[in-house]
């Protein structure tokens, strides 16, 4: 019996008049989201600079509140972490 690997979500980046974005669509939605976890989800390059434009699961976020984000979701999660655990020794 073959295994069927669900996929949970669908990720793909598209390019629109010198825009780059990085878009997701979850299990069950019809429409993508813009996102990245790892850098900045719009990335215009159409001027001398690149605008950056950080969105995560659709919502615009300053770089600075982005960053803070993504310091939160780093590390163990609660269930796995040891100050968490009631296990006591006597």
């Amino acid at each position: 019996m073959a295994k069927s690997k669900e996929v949970f979500c669908e990720t793909k980046t598209v390019n629109i008049e010198g825009k780059e974005m990085d878009l997701i669509r979850f299990h069950g939605d019809t429409s993508y989201k813009i996102h990245n976890w790892e850098r900045a989800a719009v990335r215009d390059h159409s001027g001398g600079r690149v605008r950056r434009q950080y969105f995560l699961y659709g919502i615009e976020y300053t770089e600075e509140e982005f960053k803070e984000s993504v310091k939160e979701r780093s590390g163990l999660p609660w269930f796995k972490n040891p100050s968490m655990q009631l296990n006591a020794r006597f």
